[in-house]
């Protein structure tokens, strides 16, 4: 989920955002660039990934608080899987397109790659970017 709103930006499956969350290992259950808040409760996914930049750190934020009465039944919200990847590297295709694919595959699957290994609050001071593969 990219931004919140009666109307939200999330990754496409038929995007570059959406081919990262594939490639990554997960299956994306959103159903199209926008969704509303109905359609995200009804989809109910299992981990909700923020591309976090400084003008998406109210969505985590949200997300995490379960602001709005919708969100608090959401399986990620309760399971606590409401993760950030670094919008810098996921945000556009190009030549960091497999660190991006990476960094959503870490995001995905910490049984595989461990704990994250940059915090929100890291990447949203700008400390997330940098990377050595």
């Amino acid at each position: 989920i990219i931004t919140l709103g009666n109307e939200s930006y999330v990754a496409d499956q038929n995007g570059y955002m959406g081919d990262l969350i594939t490639i990554g290992g997960g299956r994306n259950a959103a159903t199209g660039p926008v969704m509303t808040p109905r359609e995200i409760a009804q989809a109910n996914p299992d981990v909700i990934i923020v591309p976090l930049t400084g003008w998406t750190i109210d969505t985590y934020n949200s997300l995490t608080n379960a602001s709005e009465p919708w969100m608090r039944d959401l399986k990620a919200v309760q399971d606590g899987k409401v993760l950030v990847v670094d919008y810098d590297i996921v945000g556009r295709p190009g030549p960091r397109a497999g660190d991006a694919a990476l960094d959503m595959a870490e995001a995905i699957h910490p049984e595989i790659f461990g704990p994250p290994a940059q915090s929100a609050a890291d990447i949203a001071a700008g400390q997330g970017a940098v990377k050595c593969s």
